[in-house]
């Protein structure tokens, strides 16, 4: 069945809605059926797919997880609209993450200088220096000359926090032994 409505949402999103919404469902398989459908018509058309899925929230469901999920994968097909919808949103809706899947998504296409603009706005403190040190990284491998000169646009606490966020990233080369079974 869920299989069916994600196929169903592809070639028809308000038919495959509309059974989704009219349907007498446990708790569980409706919150699973809700998810394939918009899995299967954000792929088409994700602004209307996550419209729907806010306008039918399901039990225990919360906006702010609809529009997280439904965001990113906007932001994977069609950026500019994605960035576009969040800027004309209520407050309540600009997540840090979702601050955060954006400025990735610029960063990603090496869209530097605004990907740091959206990272800027996120509020945890941890979270934004990591996401401004993955940006200043990728953006150092492709243009040093660029990135360096947004770095020291930065003031001396900034730039101290995100070569902390770098140095707290890092992966440990330790070794250890693994016990013998006996």
């Amino acid at each position: 069945l869920t299989s069916m409505v994600q196929m169903w949402a592809f070639q028809d999103p308000e038919s495959a809605a509309a059974f989704v919404t009219d349907g007498d469902w446990d708790a569980s398989l409706g919150k699973l059926l809700r998810e394939r459908l918009a899995g299967g018509w954000g792929n088409i058309d994700p602004e209307a797919s996550m419209k729907w899925q806010l306008e039918n929230l399901g039990e225990g469901q919360s906006a702010t997880e609809v529009v997280e999920g439904g965001f990113t994968q906007w932001m994977r097909q069609d950026p500019e609209g994605a960035r576009e919808w969040l800027r004309e949103q209520p407050e309540d809706f600009r997540t840090d993450q979702l601050y955060e899947n954006t400025a990735n998504g610029l960063r990603w296409n090496n869209e530097y200088s605004e990907a740091t603009e959206w990272a800027g706005q996120i509020q945890e403190e941890d979270a934004r220096n990591r996401t401004l040190q993955g940006i200043y990284d990728s953006w150092n491998g492709n243009d040093a000359e660029a990135a360096g000169e947004w770095f020291q646009s930065l003031d001396e606490a900034q730039q101290k926090a995100i070569q902390e966020a770098s140095v707290g990233t890092e992966t440990t080369t330790e070794t250890f032994e693994v016990p013998t079974v006996r």
